[in-house]
């Protein structure tokens, strides 16, 4: 058994030393050796005593090696002294030994505690357990204080740096049920040998440690890095009252973390090149910096390249710029406020604000009349329809536009005028007509629970993880997609869209990159393509004509559907309050296949 003094020796009490095994072992003690009449030892007997008493000495933070055997009433009889598995010191009144310490999640149950390798369960000052990431390892210091003799009081009392070894993490409580934090055995090397491995069904693409790479400071713990745009990149520590500003450009040391799936900054310094002006925003939670930001012809509109490409592509997704795009001088450089919306190759930064010149530039295109529109436009469904050029500006059918707009199929081409009154764009359109334009063709469309989908083809841009597309813009390519794209020297790649106005990062997403098919539900075929479409009750819109299942994993109405049959109180509710019998049934039906599967 191993053990480590606690106490500096206690020269007034029967009791010289309080010995700390592991948690679950009460405190053992070290009783003082009884003194003799020196006087009356020979020469041999007084250098034997000396020898025993040095070999026996000892202060606080030196460890021992003992059997249980010689463990009498909680004191130890006999022991050796080893060589300190920990450091200690001595930092004021405070007696410190160095551990390796975990921080949960919030609402885990540790909310003033961490996990400490040496001690366990370590009290935690809230205000400095903020400044800890969790689910990290760090070595810090721990102040430990014996106080009625048989109790221990530990303290968290001061961080020295990010561990070597992370696999203390795994071993956290916390994490015992987490599948992102399981470890294996090798069983190709010998037990003494192998080393727990985390596992993850994630693949991951990015260096384990990266050195000397700079950034910027988007937020207290986030960073930025133009060399890794998509992937999340948090400080380790931040300092209590000193930590470098919001804005300021840094050079940094990191390794990738499995389970988090980001990057974790061990160590960093300030660079001496300007600062970007940082402003609070939405009441202090966030941090806006201030850039120069401007449109090129080549690009759809609502993206905006950074100045100098610092932050890449900016995306206007509260369209707070679309006075000026359609004013005179749309591509004239502007002061925006932009905020970090998550990993990202195509668009990191969302513009959040304008800056004084910039809004009263806004304010002059909006007190005057806008241009009337007149364009080549795509009907998407719902009223509403595309125009490639003015990609996200939003164009609407309403009472007072041409007869017959609502009998229009989504995916059909027309020549519009459309109009919009002073103040923030509302371009509603007044005339229409089939386009004779011989190159726009027919884009198919499908129907599904989270509206139309078309289909689309442009060039994978692999350096913005994205395809650009000369009607629909750019669709960002998710990282498991990438290698299901054609590169841009071997031609076109053809995939599914969908709008999404809550996306913060283009007008349309990607809905699949596999071919979709439609159904006539007038040919006799219908049965028979029905099969693989319901399969695993995947449909979720039929009409007359379409037939299409929801493949998407995060699908909402599937997500909602779920936890309503899971849970038993709203069954029976939608039951009871139900007075028509057809949703009764249904109710009745799918809770019955579900308990039986």
């Amino acid at each position: 058994m191993y053990g480590v003094v606690v106490t500096p020796p206690l020269n007034e009490t029967e009791i010289m030393h309080v010995v700390y095994v592991e948690e679950k072992i009460p405190l053992l003690f070290i009783k003082r050796i009884p003194i003799s009449n020196r006087a009356k030892l020979t020469k041999k007997e007084y250098k034997d005593f000396e020898k025993t008493e040095r070999s026996r000495s000892l202060v606080f933070g030196d460890w021992i090696e003992f059997e249980e055997r010689d463990v009498v009433e909680g004191c130890i009889e006999k022991y050796v002294k080893i060589f300190p598995l920990n450091s200690c010191r001595s930092n004021g009144n405070h007696l410190q030994i160095e551990s390796t310490c975990v921080f949960s999640p919030s609402a885990r149950g540790w909310e003033n505690e961490c996990y400490c390798e040496l001690f366990g369960k370590v009290r935690v000052d809230p205000e400095l357990r903020n400044c800890f990431l969790a689910d990290v390892a760090y070595r810090c210091w721990i102040s430990v204080e014996v106080t009625r003799i048989s109790s221990l009081n530990v303290e968290l009392g001061e961080y020295i740096d990010v561990s070597e070894e992370q696999n203390l993490v795994n071993e956290a409580p916390w994490n015992h049920e987490d599948p992102r934090f399981v470890t294996i055995v090798s069983s190709d090397t010998d037990e003494s040998d192998s080393n727990p491995k985390q596992i993850s069904s994630v693949p991951v693409s990015f260096p384990y440690e990266i050195c000397g790479v700079q950034g910027v400071l988007v937020s207290e713990r986030n960073v930025y890095s133009s060399q890794y745009p998509d992937v999340k990149i948090a400080l380790a520590y931040v300092r209590r009252g000193r930590h470098t500003p919001v804005g300021s450009r840094i050079q940094f040391n990191a390794y990738y973390s499995i389970p988090l799936q980001s990057y974790v900054i061990r160590s960093y310094r300030a660079l001496v090149k300007q600062s970007f002006i940082a402003k609070p925003f939405e009441f202090g939670s966030q941090f806006l910096l201030e850039i120069y930001a401007k449109w090129e012809p080549n690009l759809p509109m609502g993206h905006l390249w950074s100045e100098n490409k610092d932050f890449g592509l900016i995306y206007d997704a509260d369209s707070l710029l679309l006075p000026i795009l359609l004013g005179k001088n749309p591509y004239a450089p502007v002061r925006v406020y932009v905020a970090d919306i998550g990993p990202s190759r195509l668009s990191r930064f969302a513009i959040k604000d304008l800056s004084d010149m910039a809004t009263t530039k806004a304010n002059v295109v909006m007190n005057t009349s806008y241009a009337e529109l007149s364009d080549d436009g795509l009907v998407l469904g719902d009223g509403s329809l595309l125009a490639s050029r003015y990609l996200y500006l939003k164009i609407r059918f309403d009472s007072s536009s041409q007869k017959g707009w609502d009998k229009l199929v989504p995916g059909t081409w027309i020549k519009f005028t459309a109009s919009s009154p002073a103040g923030i764009p509302d371009f509603r359109i007044k005339t229409w007509n089939l386009t004779t334009n011989p190159l726009l063709v027919q884009i198919h469309a499908l129907p599904t629970c989270s509206g139309y989908v078309f289909e689309a083809c442009g060039f994978f841009e692999e350096e913005l993880s994205a395809v650009k597309s000369t009607v629909f813009g750019f669709i960002e390519i998710p990282r498991e997609k990438r290698l299901l794209m054609n590169p841009r020297d071997k031609g076109v790649t053809i995939l599914w869209v969908r709008e999404d106005k809550r996306n913060k990062r283009a007008r349309f997403i990607l809905y699949s990159v596999e071919a979709l098919q439609t159904v006539d539900a007038g040919k006799d075929t219908e049965e028979k393509s029905l099969e693989p479409l319901m399969d695993e009750a995947e449909q979720c819109y039929v009409t007359e004509k379409f037939i299409l299942p929801c493949k998407r994993i995060d699908c909402e109405g599937k997500q909602l559907l779920q936890r309503c049959f899971n849970n038993r109180a709203v069954v029976n509710s939608l039951i009871q309050a139900s007075a028509d019998e057809l949703l009764a049934g249904i109710v009745k039906l799918l809770t019955a296949e579900k308990l039986e599967s």
